[in-house]
């Protein structure tokens, strides 16, 4: 059968505010509109700077990107800005570059405005920005330069983001040997068999803080999500409602999550550095034992069989909301082998889980000392400190908005503008 032709997409592909970010604008996830302005005056090329103009997160106002592809007729929104820079005067990457610096930071941040929401920063105070501007041939020669020093943390980071994911498949390859079905000697028993009783709290409109001191507190699912209890994921129970003292949860309870998306109902912690008068939701439930099996059935819930006996237990017709009820929770069968050998896995695993959390956070702390000294090296550049720089030669300048913002030319001295 002939292939059906493509349809076309619905209209002019438009940037999205989230493909500008410091270094970079990503053309990976376009939106179309049909009346999107096409005319050339709002269109994108090689070469381009885009600026960001609003944003609901402060940290990426003003984040400066070139433009180092372009998809046809592809327009830029109203919530950025872009500057096309007077190639006599400035490389566009030199430009990029030294908006990146913490001087440039330094200088914008006064001007970023909030409201409703949203931080901005207009057309009139980016104009304000200053930038050591030497002659082209010293231009390039500080983006080589810097681009060959970034070439070496990219690689770095590159090597280092690769730290997670090899954990995550050390943990479950770990898991999944541990919890096999070749352990000698092993029997299979319930859930229900190991417990003493099941436990809830009560079902209740909270406010959405952390309780003050005096006040009552409410776990979140979000507490009991992510491998660890988190106590700042508490919100804070009405002061006309009486509490049940039983509910209360204590350091060493074994909580789960009984609602929650299908890859993360039914997520087990042991709790630590609990915040006093902290209670049971209905939506996290306590598992009490009657022995001490806890962390061999933690890490069992945890395990690739444990998440596949969970999944197939949860109810519920949307993925984004399970549910898993006391009955099917004690149906869960459990591989019980002998105590010694319990003990043993149980050992081998923290042991590796150790590990692991020891090379993530090393991995997490070697990212940040890059950030550092990339900073470091912007600032180091424009500062003059990393290729020779004839003082004489240098001005500072401001970038110019793009043609459409029919901006005056900024005058003052030593000052010149950049924008074609």
């Amino acid at each position: 059968m002939p292939e059906k032709p493509h349809a076309e997409p619905p209209g002019n592909p438009i940037l999205r505010i989230s493909a500008v970010r410091p270094g970079k604008v990503d053309f990976s996830d376009l939106r179309y509109h049909r009346s999107a302005q096409s005319s050339a005056s709002y269109v994108v090329n090689r070469g381009d700077l885009l600026i960001v103009r609003y944003n609901g997160n402060a940290r990426f106002v003003a984040a400066c990107g070139m433009v180092r592809e372009s998809v046809d007729g592809c327009v830029y929104p109203d919530k950025l800005i872009r500057v096309r820079i007077d190639p006599a005067q400035a490389f566009p990457e030199y430009i990029e570059l030294a908006m990146l610096t913490p001087e440039s930071r330094r200088q914008l941040e006064p001007f970023i405005k909030t409201a409703a929401g949203q931080h901005g920063i207009s057309a009139k105070d980016l104009r304000r920005l200053c930038i050591r501007l030497p002659p082209l041939a010293e231009q390039c020669r500080i983006v080589a330069r810097i681009e060959a020093l970034f070439a070496r943390t990219r690689r770095a980071r590159t090597d280092l983001e690769r730290v997670a994911p090899l954990s995550a498949a050390y943990r479950r390859s770990a898991l999944e040997q541990a919890f096999s079905a070749d352990v000698a000697d092993c029997k299979i028993v319930p859930l229900g068999s190991l417990l003493a009783a099941i436990e809830a709290g009560k079902n209740m409109r909270c406010e959405e803080r952390q309780p003050r001191a005096g006040e009552n507190g409410i776990v979140k699912i979000s507490a009991v999500t992510w491998g660890h209890f988190d106590p700042t994921a508490i919100k804070t129970a009405p002061n006309d409602v009486v509490l049940d003292p039983r509910s209360r949860i204590a350091n060493g309870d074994f909580l789960v999550s009984r609602a929650n998306t299908l890859e993360l109902v039914g997520a087990p912690v042991i709790a630590q550095d609990v915040p006093a008068n902290t209670f049971l939701s209905d939506k996290v439930l306590r598992l009490r034992f009657s022995e001490p099996v806890d962390r061999w059935v933690l890490w069992f819930l945890r395990s690739p069989a444990g998440r596949r006996e969970i999944e197939a237990r949860s109810s519920g017709n949307q993925l984004s909301m399970r549910n898993i009820g006391q009955g099917a929770l004690r149906d869960i069968p459990v591989p019980m082998p002998a105590a010694d050998v319990r003990a043993q896995t149980i050992a081998a695993i923290e042991g590796g889980e150790e590990r692991v959390t020891v090379a993530n956070r090393d991995a997490t702390r070697s990212v940040a000392l890059l950030d550092r000294l990339e900073q470091s090296i912007l600032a180091r550049a424009f500062r003059g400190e990393l290729v020779h720089q004839d003082a004489d030669e240098v001005s500072d300048v401001v970038p110019q908005v793009a043609a459409d913002q029919d901006a005056p030319t900024t005058r003052r001295r030593k000052i010149r503008a950049v924008a074609a």
